[in-house]
Formats: C-alpha cells, sequence, structure tokens
C-alpha cells in the first residue's frame, strides 16, 4: 500500500515538472470548454470479458470550471443489483436478492497544471447510501432480511486528465478520505435480529479504472 501511494506521488510529481506551464491559461486551457462531463472506464473488459462491463458502475462526474483553471464538480453514482434463482416452479420455491446504491458527492479543486496534461487537488464531501434485501421461500417456511447503510465524509482529491483533442480526455484520481458509516438494523419479516453499529473508516482509494470525458 505505502509503496502504491509512494508511486502514486512520485508519477505526479513528474507530470507537474514537465507540464509547468501557467495556471491562469494556457492555449490548451482556453480553447477548451467550460463544463466536462465523464464516466469511470474500464479499458481490461475490452481484452477479458470475465472482467465485467466496459463501463463498471456508472459513475459520472459534472465539472464547471473557471477561468483560472479551478472547478466545482459533483461525482454521483446510481447503482441496482438483482438476482432472482427458481429451483421449482410447481413448488413455488425461490430465492432473490436486491440491493441498492448511492453515493453523491459535491467538490471543489485546484489546479497545478493547465496545460495538455492538466494535474489538480481539491476536496469532496461524499454521501452514500446503500440498502439491500434477501428473501427466500420453499413449502415449509420464508425468510426476508433486510439491511444498510449510510456514509459521510470528507475526501482529498489528487488527479490528472490527459487531453487528447477535441475537448476528449482521459484522467486518473486518489481520494484518501476519511467517512463515517452508520449501518441499519438487520431485520427478519421486521423483527430486528442485529442492532445497527456505526463506525469511522480510513480509505486510500484510486478511480476504479481510467475516467474518460469531454468538456465542452
Amino acid at each position: 500500500m505505502k509503496k502504491g501511494i509512494l508511486l502514486t506521488c512520485m508519477v505526479f510529481i513528474l507530470l507537474i515538472g514537465t507540464n509547468a506551464e501557467d495556471v491562469q491559461g494556457t492555449p490548451e486551457h482556453n480553447q477548451q470548454g467550460r463544463y466536462s462531463l465523464d464516466v469511470d472506464f474500464d479499458p481490461s473488459a475490452i481484452f477479458d470479458a470475465s472482467s465485467g462491463s466496459l463501463f463498471t458502475m456508472p459513475q459520472i462526474r459534472f465539472r464547471v470550471f473557471q477561468a483560472d483553471g479551478s472547478a466545482y464538480r459533483i461525482n454521483a453514482g446510481f447503482n441496482i443489483e438483482t438476482e432472482k434463482i427458481y429451483e421449482d416452479a410447481e413448488g413455488n420455491e425461490f430465492e432473490k436478492g436486491s440491493a441498492v446504491f448511492f453515493s453523491f458527492a459535491p467538490g471543489f479543486e485546484k489546479p497545478l497544471s493547465n496545460g495538455k496534461v492538466r494535474v489538480y487537488y481539491g476536496a469532496e464531501l461524499p454521501i452514500t447510501i446503500y440498502s439491500e434485501r434477501y428473501e427466500a421461500e420453499n413449502n415449509f417456511n420464508s425468510l426476508n432480511l433486510k439491511a444498510g447503510y449510510t456514509g459521510i465524509g470528507v475526501n482529498a482529491v489528487l488527479g490528472l486528465d490527459y487531453n487528447i483533442g477535441g475537448g476528449f480526455y482521459f484522467g486518473v484520481e486518489f481520494n484518501p478520505g476519511l467517512n463515517y458509516i452508520s449501518n441499519s438494523d438487520i431485520k427478519r419479516d421486521n423483527d430486528i435480529i442485529l442492532k445497527g453499529g456505526s463506525s469511522v473508516q480510513f480509505g486510500t482509494n484510486s478511480s476504479s479504472g481510467i475516467r474518460a470525458g469531454i468538456r465542452f
């Protein structure tokens, strides 16, 4: 973990040194649009079908840029997973599960360089909501479980965008942060079987893949 963090920092330092244009506005920056929209992109999925969908979870980021290259930003994600297993249609035996995940993170970023490679830092306030449900039934009994959690925190942001032309770019981010997680009660048929609790977690997360986007 420490080696990975150190390597990431070294890469950013080298990029800043080789891309030390005026942060008040370079030709590349001035020719680009005021807004940007990007999503998580997993290039490994092109070559490995088992790695998942091409665009992983629909995590979307929208930014509004200022004249000096700084930007207001919003990260938002929404995901629904469902699974059903029917073992005996005549006996009405079934098993199914579902989960819903929502995340929202407003933030702000400042540029360290604004050229073809834009390096930036900032902060964001992530809010997450997760809920899951499991149901099973056969000829003898039934089971209905509910659980979930809510989280809020603060993340530092360190990232870069590489402009490939025409307003299109690829980017990566490193987001260490502190998050407060509140777990809901685990219920079985509306009866509490395990009381929920809370915890504070520190994470050193990076983007799940490359971010692909456009400025307009």
